[in-house]
């Protein structure tokens, strides 16, 4: 059986009244707070819609539709237990959208609110439209669904810096500051 163990109050100096000695002990910082360090946080924004998934190749596969906000989860889980350890902490805010949603009103109001790490599980179309956005031109946006070769050729177009991998299995979408 555990026992709690109680606050032991603290004793008084012989020349000082009983009644002061418990309102010096409440005067001492606890050395708890003194080691606390303040984390910063990063908020990471994920833009998706529900667009219809292709059917799997084999009828033993199930039709996964969440892949890609599972596969975030993961990566806020594993990046806050690493950046843990060097006083950093993530925050996943999750906006996605139904097939036929405003991708572009959400990502407008992502962005005036500050937020500049965005992870698009966006087609070609939609996430052209919310890299083309003004204030997306310091953003940081990660394509984790398409790996067009329109996306590559919209690239040229653009005044910014964009790079865009030539393979499908990392796509990535960013933009240099």
């Amino acid at each position: 059986m555990r026992r709690r163990s109680r606050p032991v109050p603290a004793l008084a100096a012989p020349d000082t009244p009983a009644a002061e000695a418990p309102a010096a002990a409440e005067a001492a910082p606890a050395p708890a707070a003194e080691t606390k360090t303040k984390t910063k946080t990063m908020r990471v924004v994920y833009l998706g819609k529900k667009y219809d998934e292709p059917l799997p190749l084999s009828y033993a596969e199930k039709v996964v539709t969440d892949k890609g906000i599972q596969g975030a989860r993961l990566m806020l889980k594993e990046a806050n237990q690493a950046g843990n350890f060097v006083g950093f902490s993530f925050e996943l805010i999750e906006e996605i959208l139904p097939k036929d949603g405003d991708i572009v009103a959400v990502a407008k109001e992502a962005l005036a609110n500050g937020d500049r790490f965005f992870i698009a599980d966006l087609e070609p179309d939609d996430l052209l439209a919310v890299a083309d956005l003004p204030a997306a031109k310091d953003a940081v946006i990660m394509n984790i669904r398409s790996s067009a070769t329109k996306l590559r050729q919209a690239s040229a177009a653009t005044t910014s810096s964009t790079s865009f991998p030539t393979t499908p299995c990392a796509p990535t979408l960013s933009r240099s500051i």
